[in-house]
């Protein structure tokens, strides 16, 4: 019997510790007679207060905490314990309830139009044990795997499966992972973090809160994350030696879980040098690296949570996008990651290859930023004659080939904190012509380097476009495997084509718009967008955050350094045998990965 899931969104509406309305989060309904056959699985039936899954026979009220402790359960509901994503428990419920001959059925909370059908592993076949997937991943001749020096995606896909990390951001927001609780005292100006007991790194010691602390040490004194930790205590935070560890602030952030470990927060084993050889604690450890060859993951059987199907991983470094999708059409990867449109489109019918579409929560955002730094951009008028130019919706419907939408100047959309009321800036080739002429700008330099698909045709585009609007615009190209070795490449231009993973705006503004970001590539300096943020940052109340980061929006969208013309969901291609891999932030993640037989 085939089974289907149904993904829908059900309204929290319990109310947290501090009284705040809960938020929209995904979960799955099944209706089912077979609770023995769950409690044998070890889905228990349960009302304790624990985080996990849901799965029962009706709309579920619950308690969610906004410094991400663990929700009440209310009504009668089975829980699924940290490390069990849903959709491996759906699996193992519905395969049990089917060689049990017991029906299921799949519900959603209202009528089913509103529920999009998601395939999952139990949709089309068995699950089978083991198997390896070569995975196609930009990566470069000279990547070392040290997260704080990444330069390309390859990093990201061997750090984040083979360490832990206390948060991950899923279907666009954080889960606990390592992190059993993380909670704050009453004006954000400490965080406590708890971690999972019996937790164990590949070589086999213990895992503890000396380990969680050191790992952020060195996350909070490295170049590219010292601004997102800056606001952490270092030289007082403290650990039990055991499960704990206690992070006192320089100033409340009431945003520490999703602007700051959510974003990174890879724990690895305490005086570690060499991270070209990781040990983690992760569904998978390293074999092999050879910097320009690859890394060869392999199953970790001892890990702590739900182990991996899967028996192997091989992360192969692929370049270019179009070289990615025709290795995997010819058999020689398994999963591409970062696809293009136009190679979506050779997909053949019955070729056994289907696109993998995370949607909004794992988008880019596509933007062309603004040299600040120097003339002709340090004129505000000269930034908004830029954007009036650019025409948004030829440049989602060429480079995206439609697979996108428009964006409005700000990183974002479709996110926590992001306003919608901002007024849609349309194209105005005449005003932005007029301005131009009257500052005497006639020619520009924008660099392109092709980190993701798109960052190259959009610079080209665009130069078209401007010449509507009287301006010469140059295209200056650059190798995205050693981009980030030398940042002058970028200063020497006058735009940067660019994109970054769309993230909650308080996220990103930290990462890229203040002084000092780590991603503040040209250096500009907007000491009014800096104060409002870190306001925000600060205020508990949540009304009175929104308010000030929506002041920071509009202020972005007024006068900031970004044109962010589209964003565009983050395209997988890979075998459609191969199900359930997850994303996080345009990272995939294979722990519940499968092959169908």
């Amino acid at each position: 019997m085939a089974v289907q899931r149904h993904r829908r969104h059900a309204q929290i509406v319990g109310h947290s510790a501090h009284g705040q309305r809960g938020q929209t989060l995904p979960f799955d309904n099944v209706e089912s007679d077979g609770h023995d056959f769950l409690r044998r699985q070890g889905i228990a039936g349960t009302t304790a207060t624990r985080r996990g899954h849901l799965i029962h026979g009706a709309c579920a009220d619950f308690t969610s905490s906004r410094m991400y402790g663990y929700p009440n359960l209310s009504v009668h509901s089975y829980y699924i314990p940290i490390g069990l994503s849903m959709a491996s428990a759906f699996r193992r419920v519905a395969r049990g309830l089917i060689a049990a001959g017991i029906a299921l059925a799949v519900t959603a909370c209202g009528s089913s139009s509103e529920a999009p059908t998601v395939s999952s592993a139990a949709d089309s076949g068995t699950v089978a044990t083991g198997g390896t997937v070569r995975v196609g991943i930009l990566g470069g001749t000279t990547d070392s795997l040290d997260v704080t020096q990444a330069s390309s995606f390859l990093v990201y896909g061997v750090a984040l499966n083979v360490y832990d990390s206390l948060v991950l951001v899923i279907d666009g927001s954080p889960q606990l992972k390592l992190a059993e609780s993380i909670t704050s005292n009453a004006d954000a100006t400490q965080w406590t973090i708890t971690i999972h007991d019996g937790v164990t790194f590949h070589d086999g010691t213990a895992l503890t809160a000396d380990d969680v602390l050191a790992s952020l040490s060195y996350l909070g004194t490295a170049p590219n994350y010292g601004a997102m930790f800056s606001d952490i205590d270092f030289a007082n935070a403290t650990s039990d030696g055991e499960l704990t560890v206690t992070l006192p602030l320089l100033q409340p952030r009431a945003d520490f879980v999703e602007s700051v470990l959510a974003q990174i927060s890879v724990v690895f084993p305490a005086g570690t040098t060499d991270f070209d050889h990781p040990i983690g604690s992760g569904p998978f450890k390293l074999e092999s690296y050879t910097p320009g060859t690859g890394a060869v993951l392999v199953r970790n059987d001892d890990y702590w949570g739900e182990k991996a199907t899967l028996d192997r991983l091989e992360f192969l470094p692929i370049a270019d996008a179009t070289a990615r999708m025709s290795a995997l059409t010819s058999g020689q990867i398994d999963y591409a990651v970062g696809v293009t449109p136009t190679g979506i489109e050779t997909i053949q019918e019955g070729s056994g290859i289907t696109v993998q579409d995370p949607g909004a929560s794992e988008s880019s955002a596509f933007e062309f930023m603004m040299n600040q730094a120097k003339a002709p951009f340090d004129d505000p008028e000269v930034r908004e004659a830029f954007r009036l130019a650019i025409d948004r919706q030829a440049l989602v419907d060429v480079v995206f080939r439609g697979k996108g939408v428009v964006g409005n100047d700000v990183v974002g959309k479709g996110m926590l904190g992001y306003d919608d009321s901002l007024t849609q800036r349309e194209r105005d080739v005449t005003k932005a012509k007029e301005i131009f002429a009257a500052k005497g700008v006639t020619s520009l330099s924008v660099l392109a380097s092709e980190m993701t698909p798109g960052i190259t045709d959009a610079a080209k585009l665009m130069a078209q476009q401007l010449e509507e609007a009287g301006v010469e615009v140059t295209v200056n190209e650059a190798d995205p495997t050693t981009l980030f070795n030398d940042l002058s490449v970028v200063a020497a231009n006058d735009i940067f084509s660019f994109y970054a993973i769309n993230r909650p705006f308080a996220a990103h503004a930290t990462m890229f718009l203040t002084d000092g970001a780590p991603g503040n590539y040209f250096g500009s300096q907007d000491p009014e967008l800096t104060n409002l943020i870190a306001e925000a940052q600060a205020q508990t109340d949540e009304a009175q955050r929104t308010d000030l980061l929506h002041q920071a929006e509009q202020l972005v969208w007024e006068s900031g350094t970004d044109a962010v013309w589209g964003f565009q969901p983050v395209l997988a291609a890979h075998k459609e045998t191969l199900t359930d891999v997850q994303m996080t932030m345009s990272v995939p993640l294979f722990s519940q990965a499968a092959y169908q037989q």
